[in-house]
Formats: structure tokens, sequence, C-alpha cells
């Protein structure tokens, strides 16, 4: 009974670090109810897969991606590219600190890999700690993040935190099927812990690229918009001058035939053209 309590837990803690990330990201679809409901549901299905997998790891982590990156599509007004890149950042943060506590934990308690199949106190301290980091980490990473999809997204930004999970799980399934002692657990462990903090550093540089880049693109408009504006004025000005010598050509002609004229209804009308030219001479 504690191992479904503990494991209904985790996976509600997940669907909520997934709903508090993808928030941060882009614009929700629903009300923030329904949004929660939908990764609740879909993170509780990928529970039920867990349970008929038999809480396989490859399973798990392939149905983890799979739902994050659904849930991110249908819950939220975001790229495909960048749901995709957070759900595979998401997949890696969680397995790291559910791996990680779990061999951290293994290692003090001096128990076997998976112990919490079978020791109801391991599973709470796996559920506590782990998920706990796991959000703490989540809330942090959501304070990095800019919401930005304009940006072109490297390849390079997929394979670090993938090579990273998969690593995570290379090292859990070592420990746990080649009975590596308590020491072996927290070297591997420590080594967990530098890849994780690669993973964030990576992201931290990414975000950082991406605030560079807006600025870039604002400065380019900018740009445009002045190149705009001085060409636009540019043309007014020429009509400007266009209209001036125009007004003053007609102000020669009308005074030359005022010269010539002897009817003062005609010089009344020449000089009433001559005074509304005015406004447009030199």
């Amino acid at each position: 009974m504690i191992y479904i309590v503990g494991l209904a837990t985790s996976y509600f803690v997940e669907a909520l670090s997934s709903y508090i990330l993808f928030s941060h990201v882009g614009e929700k679809r629903f009300k923030s109810v329904y949004c929660f409901l939908i990764g609740t549901g879909l993170h509780y299905l990928g529970m039920f897969i867990n349970l008929l997998g038999k809480n396989k790891i490859w399973i798990n982590l392939i149905a983890f991606l799979i739902i994050t990156v659904i849930f991110g599509m249908l819950a939220f007004k975001i790229n495909f590219n960048m749901v995709c890149l957070y759900s595979v950042f998401i997949v890696a943060i969680c397995t790291f600190c559910e791996m990680y506590m779990e061999m951290l934990i293994t290692s003090v308690t001096d128990m076997q890999m998976q112990s919490y199949l079978t020791s109801d106190m391991v599973m709470v301290a796996l559920v506590i700690f782990g998920k706990g980091f796991y959000l703490i980490s989540i809330l942090l990473m959501s304070r990095l993040i800019k919401r930005e999809n304009r940006v072109k997204l490297p390849l390079v930004m997929f394979l670090y935190p993938i090579s990273a999970f998969l690593s995570f799980a290379v090292i859990w399934y070592v420990c746990r099927y080649c009975n590596v002692n308590s020491y072996g657990k927290l070297v591997l462990s420590t080594v967990m812990m530098l890849l994780f903090a690669v993973v964030v550093f990576l992201l931290f540089s990414y975000q950082k690229g991406i605030e560079r880049e807006s600025k870039l693109l604002e400065l380019k408009t900018q740009i445009e918009k002045s190149e705009t504006e001085k060409t636009y004025y540019s043309i007014i000005e020429k009509q400007n001058d266009n209209l001036i010598s125009y007004a003053d050509d007609t102000q020669k002609h009308l005074k030359a035939i005022k010269m010539l004229n002897s009817d003062p209804q005609i010089d009344e009308y020449i000089n009433k053209m001559l005074a509304s030219l005015d406004e447009y001479g030199k």
C-alpha cells in the first residue's frame, strides 16, 4: 500500500513540476485547472504503464518523455521543437534526482538498489527527498528560462541532456545489477552530480544565448525601422523641395503676367494667388 501511495505521489509531483515549467515557457491553451488536470491524467497514465511494465527503467523513461511532450503540446502554446527540448531537460533532471537519491539512500543505509520495493522506509525517503529535490530543481530551472520561440535550436541542445539521462540510466543499471558496494555508489553518485551540473550549465548558457539573440534581433529591428524612417523623411523632403521650386516658378510667372496686365480684376486675382503661394515659397 505504501508503495502505491508513494508511486502516486511521485507522479503527482512530476505532473506539477512539468506544469510549472511549461507554464513559465508558454501560454496556456485552457484554464489553469484544466491544463493541470490534463498533465495529471497523462502522468497517472505513465504510472499505470510503469505498473504494467513492472518498473522497467527504459519503458519508464520513454513513456515519461512521450507523455511530457504530449502534455506540452496539448495544454500550452509552444512550438514543437521547444516542447521537445524542455521535455528532454525535464526527463534528464527527473532521472537524475530519482536515481541519485536512490543510490545515495541505499549507500548510506547499506541496502540493495530498488529496496524501496520491499522497504516502506526507503520508499518514503525516496519520495520525500528525491521528488522534493526534483521539484526544487524545476523551480530553479524555470527561473532561468526566458519565453522565447524565435531562436533556432542547435542540435547539441538535444544531444547533451539525452546523453546525460542515458548516462544516469547506465550508472543506475550498473549499481543495480553489478553489486556495487556503498563506496562505489558514492563515487558514481558524484559522477552523476557532475553530469547534472553540466546539463544545468548548458541550460544556463543557452538562456544567455537567447538573451543575446533577442537583444541583437531587437537592435536589428530598431536599425531597420530607423532606415525606413530615414528613407521616408528623405522622400518627404524631396517632395517639399519640388513643391517650393514649383511655387517659386509659378510666382515668377504670375508677377510677369501682372506686369503685362492692366485689368484691376485680374491684378486682384493674381495678388490672391501670389499670397497663397507665399506659404510654399522659400
